[in-house]
């Protein structure tokens, strides 16, 4: 299969998926990402054919083992292209054993910032797959259309490998079980890590909410403070509220920040899902030039606002960004 024929059977795939957005079946803002399709195939030897086959167009990330079988996940060298969205990754997966799929595209995966339970009561009338919701990283919701299903999930599919392949960092995550701790309150990775624009001196930044910060303290003492370079800030009072755990661990730094701001309504998400946008639609040049101002100093927000000639307080003034087609924020990131 060659990116030609690959491009056809793929726009054949969002042309279904923009019909189902016309007639308002599927409803996407247009803030949200679509972040990867995924290509079923019906043995472990088609895939290996056609993981040979989509490395001469695309670049591979990373091949991992999941539920007993391979996925390999793959970053077009150029990327598809519909009305309102764009595609760069495709997912690849093996058979799983026992089971059977025609191949051809299967489903998209989409990251939003609205909650599980908001999405469930938005698409309950039709079949909801819930037992993503289980695992402790990157949770997901599955949606089955008519002829395709949709994963919707906070964090990029890219982003979530970033995470995965530095392997110091993912085995800290793991062995502290912090996420699967703080698992009652919303957790996600944001920051700097997972965008791939970190320093050395970059921390694992964790984001939770609950309504009670008393509870979050409790927690948080209990858990790490018996850990390196620990210290605690409490702020019941100040708008917003927040309290913010700092700690070592296995050579890794995790700064944790809990408001009873809902998780994906807190700033620093907003900020991180709109410079993963970013750097999606900005590609490798952009997201170079990112990497060049981090090295010489530049915090993120301000690295952004640098790299676009944005004006005035960075961190306010990207945010108004947020809720930005991927035409518009493509327009600034190149406007002169």
């Amino acid at each position: 299969m060659n990116f030609e024929v690959f491009a056809n059977k793929a726009n054949k795939f969002l042309y279904e998926i923009n019909e189902s957005i016309v007639s308002n079946e599927l409803q996407l803002e247009a803030h949200w990402n679509i972040d990867h399709i995924c290509y079923r195939v019906e043995s472990d030897q088609r895939y290996l054919e056609l993981k040979n086959e989509f490395s001469k167009f695309s670049r591979l990330l990373t091949e991992s083992i999941v539920n007993n079988r391979k996925i390999s996940t793959f970053k077009l060298l150029t990327p598809l292209n519909t009305n309102q969205f764009s595609v760069n990754i495709i997912e690849l997966p093996a058979p799983k054993k026992n089971n059977k799929y025609k191949e051809g595209f299967e489903h998209l995966e989409v990251v939003c910032d609205i909650s599980f339970n908001h999405l469930i009561n938005k698409y309950h009338m039709y079949s909801i797959n819930k037992s993503g919701l289980e695992k402790s990283f990157n949770q997901e919701l599955a949606v089955k259309f008519k002829n395709f299903a949709v994963k919707f999930h906070h964090t990029s599919l890219e982003s979530v490998v970033n995470i995965e392949i530095n392997e110091l960092v993912f085995s800290s995550i793991q062995k502290l079980g912090v996420l699967n701790t703080l698992s009652p309150f919303n957790p996600l990775i944001v920051g700097t890590l997972p965008l791939d624009i970190h320093t050395p001196s970059s921390d694992v930044d964790i984001i939770f909410s609950h309504t009670d910060l008393s509870q979050l303290k409790e927690i948080l003492v209990k858990n790490y403070s018996h850990l390196d370079k620990f210290s605690i800030d409490f702020k019941p009072d100040k708008t917003p509220n927040y309290i913010l755990a700092n700690f070592q661990f296995n050579n890794t730094l995790f700064e944790l920040y809990g408001s009873t701001t809902p998780t994906l309504e807190q700033r620093a998400f907003k900020h991180f899902n709109l410079q993963e946008r970013l750097l999606k639609i900005g590609c490798t040049k952009f997201k170079q030039q990112i990497k060049t101002l981090r090295k010489k100093g530049f915090k993120t927000e301000p690295a952004f606002a640098s790299a676009m000639n944005i004006k005035g307080d960075p961190y306010e003034n990207l945010l108004d960004l947020y809720n930005s087609s991927e035409l518009s924020l493509l327009s600034a990131i190149t406007k002169d």
